[in-house]
């Protein structure tokens, strides 16, 4: 059994320790690129679905969905409940997380729920 709040807390903690995860890429005036953090956090909402196909659905479509980095945090959560059981989408945009990096997220992950 996974502790809800436990977890959604933990993804924050982890959000507040690596900047470039809560970073925003925008434009100046002059088309300047520049970064900017923002203040942000995850929530972490439960979707109730029918049964696998719509879950297999919601999928293909958050999956699908661009990131809005002049907005949006690169790292996102989305749970699916199905006949019971609860499935969590993690997203990630590789700008801020790349393969190499998901063994250490993961890790410091565990490390702050189970300290919580």
């Amino acid at each position: 059994e996974v502790q809800l709040t436990h977890l959604e807390t933990a993804f924050n903690i982890l959000l507040d320790r690596h900047p470039v995860l809560k970073t925003v890429y925008l434009h100046d005036e002059h088309d300047n690129a520049y970064q900017t953090p923002i203040e942000q956090s995850l929530s972490l909402t439960w979707l109730p679905l029918a049964d696998e196909a719509d879950l297999h659905a919601m999928l293909a479509e958050h999956m699908s969905t661009p990131f809005d980095l002049t907005s949006q945090l690169s790292l996102k959560l989305q749970g699916y409940e199905v006949s019971g059981c609860r499935y969590l989408l993690i997203m990630w945009h590789h700008i801020a997380f790349d393969g190499w990096s998901l063994d250490i997220f993961m890790q410091e992950l565990a490390q702050c729920y189970h300290a919580l």
